[in-house]
């Protein structure tokens, strides 16, 4: 049986922190931030990896993993604002909640003033909204491996505690220690005093088969991106939660490649 090659050892990353590998180029005057979903397996990123690793030769390539532990402080985001720094320009490519959520830590690491120099960012399957029945989904699915007897008492385990996280969250919030990260996250991304605006191309990734994130979220807050000034496009594609890349990989990586010089806006629907 072979042993799953592990792609930051094979394009020789190095880790910089927790969760926090780069991949240096000489004189690189841009960084690509790539922000990954939820306890993404490494296997999955290998694709992402490659493509930007071949296609962007350079380019620094930045990641940050996401964990449950680092959904509200990345312990990398310190590491990765001072990589960003030293590039004039940076690229980032965001998956679901999860890379939102790094991203966001990295934002308050850079800045405020000057904000994060982004000329482009592509969101693939985020940013959600904060809805007790599409947290059950993400929170539950690294479980999905267990055998029952593990995965079914941990399922209702996980859905009693965020019941109680959801019924105290309002309390919680008047007192400084909200659990809900998302709603000021999703500000965030949407805060020119963070993130530059002027010459900033945004393309949203989604899909309205999602099973996590609802796609009414995403264009939600594409929208008030476009009424606060920022460039916008979204692309509808037709397969499930950070899938659009098995759904239709050339017309997907056509797309992540047009952000970084897209002009212009509007809904594109592949075939659904």
């Amino acid at each position: 049986m072979s042993t799953p090659t592990n792609p930051l050892k094979t394009l020789s990353f190095t880790p910089l922190a927790p969760h926090t590998h780069l991949l240096a180029r000489p004189s690189a005057t841009t960084t690509l931030l790539l922000c990954t979903w939820l306890s993404a397996p490494l296997r999955y990123l290998t694709p992402y990896l490659t493509h930007h690793a071949q296609t962007h030769p350079h380019a620094n390539l930045l990641l940050l993993q996401s964990t449950f532990t680092t959904l509200y402080a990345h312990p990398g985001a310190a590491a990765a604002a001072a990589v960003l720094r030293a590039t004039p320009r940076v690229l980032a490519h965001v998956f679901s909640n999860g890379g939102c959520s790094s991203l966001h830590s990295v934002l308050r690491a850079y800045g405020p003033a000057p904000p994060l120099p982004l000329v482009g960012t592509v969101f693939d399957s985020a940013p959600g909204a904060a809805t007790f029945v599409r947290s059950i989904a993400p929170l539950t699915h690294p479980l999905r491996g267990c055998a029952w007897y593990v995965r079914l008492p941990a399922q209702a385990a996980v859905v009693a505690a965020l019941g109680v996280v959801w019924v105290v969250e309002p309390v919680l919030q008047r007192v400084g220690w909200g659990a809900d990260f998302i709603t000021p996250m999703r500000e965030a991304l949407n805060d020119e005093t963070l993130v530059r605006r002027e010459g900033n191309r945004r393309v949203y990734v989604y899909s309205q088969e999602d099973g996590m994130v609802d796609w009414r979220e995403v264009e939600r807050h594409a929208e008030q991106a476009r009424s606060r000034g920022w460039e916008v496009r979204l692309e509808r594609f037709g397969g499930g939660h950070v899938a659009h890349v098995r759904d239709d990989g050339e017309r997907y990586w056509a797309v992540v490649e047009a952000a970084w010089e897209s002009e212009g806006g509007g809904v594109v629907s592949g075939k659904l």
